[in-house]
């Protein structure tokens, strides 16, 4: 394993500011999760396609056919191109952006599959904020040194298996952000994230400090769906709104 970073003492205490990045060849099971991430997800695509186009057609279709006795021809054949012409319209608008965000995804899959590199963050953060945003999707902002901030969004951080823990009986600990008790609570004063350096994939977060409490939120409006479930960015945590706002612009 390659270390990519600064030297720390094995013993420094709580808020000793610090990240360290290693190195490492994928596992095999590692690997068969990217190579799932790398392919084109055709799955959704038909979804989509069958709730945002195919369903409106035929159901405005259907109420255009119950209008037609009283309705001229030309009327009629206005109503069933319009019937037509609008959820294609629609659908091709969020089919295109799909597509952008999906295609992007499976790229930085396929380039972490030829790069065969995982990344090993161990992080000793000084403070760690929750994001908040439009979407509620969960998010935390940790300060890592060196003017840097790690980034962590997505709905897996609630997941018992993103910490190797085990839910226990479906428990929820309304007291720590994760939901989960004991040593697996998160955020923490020391963890190791596990992640994909280009698509950003988690595969799992290890922590071995104690518990940490966000020590405040902050209200970013920013489209979490243009940023990876981790980032590295350079910044202070007061100035991460206006960080993510600038950060957003270039990934649309």
């Amino acid at each position: 394993m390659e270390n990519d970073s600064i030297s720390v003492p094995p013993d420094a205490p709580y808020g000793f500011l610090m990240h360290q990045i290693a190195t490492r060849p994928l596992t095999e099971h590692e690997r068969s999760i990217v190579q799932v991430h790398a392919q084109t997800n055709f799955a959704a695509f038909g979804f989509l396609t069958v709730l945002l186009l195919v369903v409106p057609v035929v159901i405005l279709l259907q109420l255009v056919g119950l209008a037609a006795n009283s309705l001229s021809i030309v009327q009629l054949e206005a109503l069933r191109l319009l019937a037509v012409a609008v959820p294609l319209i629609v659908y091709l608008a969020i089919i295109q952006s799909y597509w952008k965000r999906d295609r992007r995804r499976s790229q930085r899959a396929q380039q972490d599959l030829t790069d065969n590199v995982v990344q090993e963050i161990a992080v000793t953060p000084s403070r760690v904020c929750e994001v908040t945003n439009k979407s509620d999707h969960p998010a935390l902002a940790f300060a890592i040194g060196d003017e840097k901030l790690l980034l962590l969004s997505g709905e897996w951080l609630y997941y018992a298996n993103t910490y190797q823990a085990e839910a226990e009986s479906g428990e929820v600990d309304p007291d720590r952000f994760n939901g989960l008790s004991g040593a697996s609570g998160f955020p923490n004063t020391q963890f190791t994230v596990t992640r994909l350096p280009h698509s950003g994939y988690v595969l799992a977060i290890r922590v071995s400090g104690e518990y940490l409490d966000p020590s405040a939120e902050i209200a970013a409006a920013y489209n979490d769906d243009l940023f990876r479930h981790s980032e590295i960015l350079a910044g202070s945590l007061e100035d991460l709104a206006a960080i993510l706002s600038r950060e957003r612009k270039p990934r649309k």
